[in-house]
């Protein structure tokens, strides 16, 4: 598969807020969810675990239309303030829809409508111990709609302010009685157009023509430059070409002499542009008095299209003789004397190919038959059978197919120096080195699982209430991703002749075995008011790939009086490594680094060739989570704060690639066992980085939450104020701290009133400035008004 990075732009997660004002809407009367104190009166008078729960009011009034927007870790904040179980990013996070995991592998949020939801409960607690290790961040259960009698419609347009984004979504649902049944039936239909870069000031290319690379934004060095070694060790930049501005950058400034940019960013999308239907389906039967058959099904098909600038490629050939006389009569201190005679290397942009565009088919399936009842009056069961199914077909056009292009570029027919060419030898060349990726991605997961749950008698027929829950589950799950690259005539070609081709497929199975078990125990204590609750609960899950894996978690909350709590856990638990992380192929990305001992923010950046691949020696990680909070409510105000901290360790990673550089520099590579810099006439081309156990994190943070409900006639006003911190945050790779960085502060801020069945809601989320890769650079939220930092989409602090 073709990776593409997707870059978190600095100008959208630092705008000062993103303001929602929620239309005026019928919606279902029903609690207040996260709003107000609804959430800290839980926490008062629930159980020993911090959950938060988003109910169908919330949902409709926040205008996100799927889950993936509402709950993805690619937006910088979500609607709700909701941070603490992504803080380790959403595969450190369990995703269940009614309890269950779908997928071990992928699971794609988007594709669940808000209208197919009830509800949403979030517990921002380690989940090891149910759901496995790789849900030490917490978990997010998705409960579907279910019950209810009638039918809704609803219709929604949005209009961004800016140029593009444009979106419409349509959803039907239908819920009632069926014979003795229930069915809930329902179809979801949401279009959004792409968003481009140059679209958005915090995009947008940046430069000056005859300025320098290094104050460039949205730029890259591979518009059309040669970098030489003369025979005097003497290192040489310059343009290729006349470096046309109504193409190129025109010449910027860099180290050792002028770089021919590309403004990559006039042409790539910030967003795809994404077309989805779903249909989905809940039907409950009861079979007896104690006894309920369900079927849940879910169909999705979708269509994305994205697009990227041109290919930009590095490559080394001997000019011939009249390129050869250019470059010497363009080049100060460049002669046939010192002209390097194992050629040159250029950095060029193949724009006479055209732009990369993908366009990706997708259809999923998700089928859950499960049947649920008691045995006598103690002892309930739940047992279910799933079958789920990712299927995508991605065609990507232009890619270079290496051979023909250096072929074309020695005989002359490919004119280098000019991609734009209309000359009939070189239109050729063009058609003959042009390919299209066929990327098919597919992921079959099928799963039995079986839980019973009940009371324990007490000891001596008294004494504190005592509840248990065991079960036990075995999934089979394949993950299959082909590359296919073929010519203009339909034919195969080596994936190794591909300019930022794959070569390797993805294949990979994995059968799991688990069992799981958890004992709570709730008291009245001796005090009228205090209450204390305390769960233990492990898992094992064994793989027939990388052996076995145990978690546990040890949960406590001790209620001092009615309106106050405190609350504590302890959760230990090891992820299996992905079956992407075992087998995947070479994988190519091009990040920016800078060439040198110590990086400074005058350091130049340039753009590499990053690529990585799977471990099959991989083993699982091992992880720690602690927390501890306390939730108070007195009349209509809440209050509630919870601290946390993770502890990661041989998690299967790699090292940074500004890491790498610098590592390589002073000589002390040898701590990431297989990477590599390679180098060519003195400039970096390519890194290799790949994925060993030997990462280690470790994060600290604080979750604030205050709010008050006023029930008071006529209206209802209810407030939310959220701040999620991040005390302290640090990755290793071999003992090496990585760069990177990211915001530290989200706050969230909902105001509702409501009279009735109709609502306003007016919200606002903001998130904290944060350093650029390198830590040379801080940004931070600015007015539009202001002059953007040119490095990187912010101002600097």
């Amino acid at each position: 598969m073709i990776t593409r990075v997707r870059r978190l732009h600095a100008g959208t997660a630092l705008r000062p807020a993103v303001l929602s004002l929620a239309m005026l809407v019928a919606t279902f009367s029903g609690a207040a969810g996260v709003a107000g104190g609804a959430a800290a009166a839980a926490a008062t008078t629930g159980g020993a675990h911090p959950v938060a729960v988003i109910d169908r009011q919330d949902l409709e009034l926040s205008g996100v239309w799927n889950l993936g927007d509402l709950l993805s870790r690619r937006m910088p904040f979500n609607a709700f303030g909701l941070h603490r179980p992504f803080v380790l990013g959403s595969d450190r996070t369990a995703v269940l829809i009614d309890g269950r995991r779908v997928s071990d592998t992928h699971f794609d949020l988007s594709t669940i409508p808000v209208s197919a939801v009830a509800r949403i409960e979030i517990l921002k607690d380690s989940a090891a111990a149910h759901h496995g290790g790789h849900a030490i961040g917490g978990a997010v259960n998705i409960v579907l709609v279910r019950d209810g009698e009638g039918a809704e419609a609803r219709v929604s347009v949005a209009r961004p302010a800016e140029p593009g984004g444009d979106a419409e979504h349509a959803s039907a649902l239908w819920s009632g009685a069926v014979g003795r049944g229930h069915v809930t039936a329902g179809v979801d239909r949401f279009r959004r157009e792409e968003i481009r870069e140059a679209d958005r000031d915090h995009s947008r290319p940046l430069y000056t023509p005859g300025g320098s690379f290094n104050d460039a934004r949205g730029v890259s060095v591979r518009g059309n430059t040669v970098f030489l070694e003369t025979t005097d060790s003497e290192a040489i930049v310059a343009p290729l070409n006349d470096c046309d501005e109504r193409v190129y950058t025109g010449p910027l400034t860099y180290s050792g002499g002028e770089v021919c940019g590309f403004a990559y960013a006039d042409s790539a999308w910030q967003w795809t542009s994404d077309e989805r239907d779903t249909l989905f389906l809940a039907a409950g039967l009861p079979v007896g008095a104690d006894t309920t058959l369900h079927l849940d099904t879910r169909v999705t098909r979708g269509t994305t299209r994205d697009q990227y600038a041109p290919y930009p490629g590095d490559f080394s050939f001997t000019p011939d003789d009249a390129l050869k006389a250019w470059l010497i009569d363009e080049i100060d201190g460049l002669d046939d004397a010192n002209f390097p005679p194992g050629g040159v290397t250029v950095a060029h942009r193949f724009i006479g190919h055209g732009n990369r565009v993908w366009e990706t088919d997708r259809e999923e399936h998700d089928v859950t038959l499960g049947v649920r009842g008691a045995f006598g009056e103690d002892v309930g069961y739940d047992a279910r059978l799933r079958d789920y199914r990712y299927d995508s077909l991605e065609v990507g056009d232009t890619f270079i197919r290496e051979s023909a292009i250096r072929s074309a570029i020695a005989d002359g027919r490919y004119d280098v120096q000019n991609p734009l060419s209309d000359d009939p030898d070189h239109q050729a060349a063009i058609r003959e080195s042009s390919l299209t990726s066929y990327d098919e991605y597919v992921v079959d997961h099928r799963s039995a699982s079986f839980a019973l749950d009940g009371p324990l008698p007490a000891p001596g027929g008294g004494g504190p209430g005592l509840r248990w829950r065991a079960g036990a589950e075995v999934a089979d799950e394949d993950m299959r991703d082909t590359d296919a690259y073929r010519d203009r005539d339909g034919g195969l070609v080596d994936p190794d002749d591909v300019l930022g081709g794959v070569g390797d497929p993805v294949v990979g199975a994995r059968r799991r075995w688990s069992a799981f078990g958890e004992v709570s125990a709730s008291s009245g204590g001796a005090g009228k008011d205090a209450a204390w609750d305390v769960s233990l609960a492990g898992r094992r899950d064994d793989h027939d790939d990388v052996g076995e894996t145990f978690s546990h978690r040890v949960a406590a909350r001790y209620r001092v009086t009615l309106g106050v709590a405190l609350r504590a856990s302890w959760s230990e638990g090891g992820r299996p490594p992905s079956l992407w992380d075992l087998h995947a192929g070479e994988t190519r990305t091009h990040p920016y680094v800078c060439d040198a001992d110590t990086v400074t923010t005058d350091c130049e950046r340039d753009q590499v060739d990053l690529r990585t691949r799977g471990n099959p020696d991989l083993e699982p990680d091992e992880a720690r989570s602690f927390g501890v909070g306390a939730a108070g409510q007195w009349g209509p105000f809440a209050l509630s704060a919870d601290w946390f901290r993770i502890r990661l360790s041989d998690t299967p990673n790699q090292p940074a690639p500004q890491v790498i550089v610098t590592e390589e520099r002073h000589g002390r590579l040898g701590a990431f066992p297989g990477a590599e810099v390679i180098r060519e006439n003195g400039r970096i081309t390519r890194i290799e980085s790949p994925i060993v156990n030997t990462g280690e994190t470790e994060i600290d943070g604080l979750d604030l939450a205050a709010g008050v409900d006023w029930r008071v006639a006529p209206v209802d006003i209810a407030v939310d104020l959220r701040w999620s911190h991040v005390t302290d945050s640090e990755t290793r790779v071999a003992g090496v701290v990585q760069s990177g960085d990211f915001p530290r502060n989200r706050v969230s801020a909902r105001l509702r009133a409501s009279r009735g069945d109709i609502a306003v809601q007016w919200s606002t989320h903001a998130v904290s400035g944060y350093w650029d890769g390198d830590g040379t650079t801080r940004f931070v939220s600015a007015p539009r008004t202001a002059s953007p930092d040119p490095r990187g989409g912010g101002l600097p602090e």
